[in-house]
């Protein structure tokens, strides 16, 4: 049987060269910035809820500083 089934697995297999399960990956960055934001009064769902509006208002956005920085700036427009 598993000379039979030889060669004709492999695209049944995950291959980790293949494109990602989810198609919204989050910058490493976020973590941080999420400790940051509940360290100011924020609660978890509020500090994630905040910068998923921030990224995807500006996907740009290449550290934490700056997050939190347009965090701020919305926040204050508002």
């Amino acid at each position: 049987m598993v000379a039979t089934l030889r060669g004709r697995m492999k695209k049944f297999t995950l291959d980790a060269v293949s494109s990602p399960l989810s198609q919204e990956i989050e910058p490493d960055y976020t973590l941080e910035v999420t400790q940051v934001l509940e360290q100011v009064g924020y609660s978890n769902v509020q500090a994630m809820e905040l910068i998923a509006a921030v990224i995807q208002k500006n996907p740009n956005i290449k550290n934490s500083q700056e997050l939190i920085q347009e965090i701020f700036k919305m926040k204050n427009n508002l």
